[in-house]
């Protein structure tokens, strides 16, 4: 993950960023991670079968390696905690206007 990515994570403007940041040479998303965001924000009761249909899809999760999407979802509805539901709210409004992966 890149270096400023934590402070994201801690300061809980990930969903801000990724709005304002898309389409641009900072977007910090590809195609297949905003899809899969698209698909947490449309239903999060769906958290544990969305992380087990990414692992066999070979998506790396869990090891800060891998999807950053698949990080946030992990921690949706811990302690740690990524997205509130006012930025779930927030992002699903924002796919539901019309941008997709």
């Amino acid at each position: 993950m890149a270096s400023n990515v934590p402070n994201w994570l801690s300061q809980h403007t990930l969903a801000t960023e990724t709005i304002s940041r898309h389409n641009t040479p900072d977007s910090i998303f590809d195609d297949a991670e905003l899809a899969r965001l698209q698909a947490f924000c449309a239903d999060p009761s769906r958290k544990d079968s969305l992380l087990r249909e990414w692992a066999g899809a070979g998506a790396e999760i869990g090891n800060g390696r891998g999807s950053l999407v698949g990080h946030c979802v992990q921690r949706h509805g811990t302690e740690e905690w990524v997205f509130s539901q006012r930025d779930i709210e927030m992002l699903r409004e924002w796919f539901d206007g019309g941008v997709r992966a």
